[in-house]
């Protein structure tokens, strides 16, 4: 049994995975950054940095031996560490209440804390918890721990059960695009691009394409820079007086689903 979110990504929604495995970073002329902690895309490296240091690409592992133990009307989730786990950072908690919704985040642990203590169950509901790990550069596990099953039993107290050794596709809903973008000419060649946050807190991080001749479809060829989330502005140096200015931001969210674009162009 897997669980999955009830809403299903748009038909114009690219396949995000085969997407991402072609994206590799490959920065079209020179990508500047505005701002501390922004991250760039550099055309010698075509990698992901994050305040100059390279960021980790690899998805964690999900934590194992997810358990529950009954403390009245709590439940103590406890797990061990995937291996390897020194590049871990924080492990997110997901519930599910119901059989029929979806896995939510319901808390954040920081790596050396291995226990969350679920606070406020109601009775006669059936709940669903699972975790997963992050590392420092923002990518999450694409699977879940094992997921444990607690509902009400006929006798009042708590039934705990394992009732999956892992899932996935619990996220597929799409982040909200960067809104407001914008762009404007500084000097010949140079462009310079602003935008407001998307409004999704999953945002890892956002793409953009650029075009000389029309608005970018959003593919690998068109790519120019990956900024981590945090990123409001960018300047792209371009060859001088080359066709037109086209631009397309994405933002992508920690399992990878994409965002529609926003488009910007100047004649």
């Amino acid at each position: 049994m897997t669980h999955r979110t009830d809403r299903r990504q748009s038909k114009d929604m690219i396949n995000r995975r085969d997407f991402l495995k072609k994206t590799g970073g490959v920065a079209l002329g020179t990508a500047t950054a505005l701002g501390a902690g922004f991250s760039s895309v550099a055309a010698e490296s075509g990698s992901l940095t994050v305040n100059g240091l390279p960021a980790a690409d690899v998805r964690p592992a999900p934590p194992r031996n997810l358990s529950a133990i009954q403390q009245g009307w709590r439940v103590l989730l406890r797990w061990e560490a995937p291996e390897p786990a020194n590049e871990i950072t924080t492990y997110r908690i997901y519930r599910l209440r119901g059989s029929n919704n979806s896995f939510l985040p319901m808390a954040t642990c920081p790596a050396g804390q291995l226990s969350y203590l679920v606070e406020k169950l109601e009775p006669g509901s059936t709940y669903y918890f699972a975790v997963t790990s992050e590392t420092g550069s923002g990518l999450e596990s694409d699977s879940l721990s094992p997921v444990i099953r607690v509902k009400e039993a006929l006798n009042g107290k708590l039934e705990i059960k394992r009732t999956l050794e892992t899932g996935t596709g619990w996220d597929n809903i799409p982040p909200e695009a960067p809104g407001n973008f914008s762009g404007r000419r500084v000097a010949p060649g140079k462009y310079l691009l602003e935008w407001s946050a998307s409004q999704s807190a999953d945002v890892l991080y956002y793409q953009i394409y650029y075009s000389a001749t029309s608005p970018p479809p959003i593919g690998p060829e068109n790519l120019i820079a990956k900024l981590r989330q945090g990123a409001v502005s960018f300047m792209h140096i371009s060859t001088p007086n080359v066709g037109g200015a086209h631009y397309a931001i994405i933002a992508v969210d920690r399992q990878d689903n994409l965002s529609r674009p926003a488009l910007y162009s100047e004649h």
